[in-house]
């Protein structure tokens, strides 16, 4: 696919797991224009910022992260402005081994 009619996937990798966008990014970019953020905040703010609007993200990978920067601020920030755009909601695929591990997060 032409980088401008590949779909938008959103990586919100953190620095709690240094490697995992090293190792999945180079593969999806095989098929995606994908846009990684290490900080909840600012992955925040490029999805309220109104220059990004004619971005429809189809797919987000996102890991939990940790107090402070929190995957949760960033698929806020993505199903609002979804929401808000009129934009149909992106495949979420959360990337953690504590959920892994805990049956009780897997089904919040």
């Amino acid at each position: 696919a032409q980088e401008g009619d590949a779909p938008a996937l959103l990586m919100f990798a953190p620095p709690t797991d240094p490697e995992m966008a090293g190792r999945l990014l180079p593969t999806l970019q095989l098929h995606h224009r994908c846009y990684h953020f290490e900080d909840a905040g600012e992955a925040a703010e490029f999805l309220g910022d109104k220059e990004n609007d004619e971005i429809h993200f189809a797919v987000c990978i996102a890991k939990l992260g940790s107090k402070g920067n929190n995957g949760s601020t960033v698929l806020d920030a993505l199903l609002r402005r979804a929401q808000t755009l009129k934009h149909s909601h992106p495949q979420i695929v959360i990337h953690s081994a504590t959920a892994l591990q805990r049956p009780d997060i897997q089904t919040a």
